[in-house]
């Protein structure tokens, strides 16, 4: 389209046949809780630290995705996300068993709420001029 090689019909119908691949739910939050408790565990969290991030972000992810499904507003959604993580997190870690785990597990339980690797290529893809991007 960019070098005129095809017309407006011929665009949309290419656009129409893009089928958007989603990962089923319970996989990402699944995910999004051991990637946390490996980031708590990375930075001397313990594998006490890493089971109160996993509880803690995959709660707050299943929250957010609950949340999103029902079109809240993306600022709301971040600030009651936080809430909840930080929330979750911070009950285990007052529970006699988790008295002793450091609060990067607090910390790391957030993690989920960061940008991460498609802000960057965003910022990075404008920088070089690909705006289409």
């Amino acid at each position: 389209a960019e070098h005129k090689l095809l017309d407006l019909r011929e665009i949309e119908k290419r656009f129409n046949q893009i089928k958007p691949l989603r990962y089923p739910r319970w996989l990402v939050v699944l995910m999004v809780g051991v990637s946390c408790a490996c980031f708590c565990k990375l930075n001397a969290g313990g594998w006490d630290g890493a089971v109160v991030t996993f509880f803690a972000s995959s709660i707050a992810m299943y929250v957010r995705q609950l949340l999103t499904h029902r079109q809240l507003h993306p600022q709301i959604n971040f600030c009651i996300t936080a809430f909840v993580a930080t929330t979750v997190s911070g009950l285990l870690l007052r529970q006699p068993y988790f008295a002793s785990t450091p609060t990067v597990a607090m910390a790391a339980s957030v993690l989920l709420l960061v940008p991460g690797f498609p802000l960057i290529n965003a910022v990075a893809d404008m920088f070089k001029g690909h705006i289409n991007t």
